[in-house]
């Protein structure tokens, strides 16, 4: 199973550190101290390169704007000769100017996201652990009051570092989860949203609920350790419990079901394998099926149910399909 997963681009927060640097670099007060402390930035994290890389392509892109000669700086030679000294109060105007603004301009990409039988697990900045399931993707924004994490589509294991003073919040379509010190899955489909609670304790609230205050809030729910809460496209909601072997289990390569319709049952296979697999009558999408499975091997998968229910399986290059006959 491939761990590793891509970063699409650098979250906001890495731009707004070498927009810093840039400035600071081309002030007056440039010193070996402060190229070391960059050298040491640039190692700490590649997205820090990427950033920087990205900030100053931008202030080369902004050609009409007059900075008196104000020369580009790379990650490779930002501190290989002098430069010019000039003051770094004109090194953020521009980047405020022309460079931020035009980051905000383009589509937010994920932070970090997996494909079709990927998991990755990621340690955000204050130790937060984010474990991400195959086929999804979520955005970092941490701030000093609230550290947020948008789960765009897929499902996540939150295991968050408590901070009284930034509550932790995922938003997830039309919810949001508040959480201080706790673990959480999340998953997030079209129509349907998933909150499972496996220690401490959140808050599920409307995504348009004013901040992230700590008293409970109108039509907010709590959840305690063992409660899920399902929330699907009519916006009915379903308490219920689900154990936390159950609601981890793709962590451990396994996928567990329960009398589970058979349609659903295959879209939860077929997000761990590359060959997908399909119905030729959608009627059969109502049969239950129970059970515990290797995710990434459909082809075991649909061998078992054929067998239970007397059905063919026919293995095609791009799919393998169950048929009555």
């Amino acid at each position: 199973m491939n761990t590793q997963g891509h970063i699409r681009r650098p979250p906001r927060a890495a731009y707004a550190e070498a927009a810093a640097w840039l400035a600071q670099l081309h002030g007056s007060n440039r010193s070996d101290d402060l190229e070391a402390d960059f050298r040491a930035w640039l190692k700490a994290d590649p997205e820090h390169a990427r950033a920087f890389e990205r900030v100053t392509d931008v202030w080369d892109a902004a050609g009409d704007v007059n900075i008196h000669g104000l020369p580009r700086i790379t990650p490779h030679d930002a501190f290989a000769t002098r430069r010019p000294r000039w003051r770094p109060v004109l090194a953020a105007l521009v980047l405020g100017a022309v460079g931020l603004g035009a980051f905000l301009l383009l589509p937010r990409a994920p932070d970090y996201a997996t494909g079709i039988g990927e998991q990755r697990i990621v340690r955000l900045s204050d130790g937060t652990r984010l474990s991400m399931n195959a086929d999804s993707a979520v955005e970092v924004n941490y701030g000093r009051r609230e550290r947020t994490v948008r789960l765009a589509h897929g499902e996540a294991l939150f295991e968050v570092v408590r901070d009284p003073q930034r509550p932790f919040v995922v938003v997830a379509g039309e919810r949001k989860v508040i959480a201080l010190g706790t673990s959480f899955v999340v998953r997030s489909e079209p129509g349907r949203l998933d909150v499972t609670l496996l220690e401490g304790k959140v808050r599920v609230a409307s995504a348009q609920a004013p901040g992230v205050a700590r008293e409970p809030q109108g039509g907010a729910i709590t959840l305690l350790p063992g409660q899920r809460l399902r929330v699907r496209a009519d916006r009915s909601e379903t308490l219920d419990t689900q154990r936390a072997e159950t609601a981890t289990a793709w962590r451990r390569g396994e996928v567990i079901l329960d009398d589970t319709p058979l349609d659903e049952a295959m879209a939860e296979m077929n997000r761990y394998d590359q060959r997908p697999l399909a119905l030729d009558d959608p009627t059969l999408g109502r049969l239950p099926v129970s059970g515990i499975y290797r995710i990434g091997n459909n082809r075991d998968f649909a061998q078992a149910v054929a067998a239970v229910y007397g059905l063919q399986v026919r293995e095609e290059a791009d799919r393998i399909r169950l048929t009555r006959d």
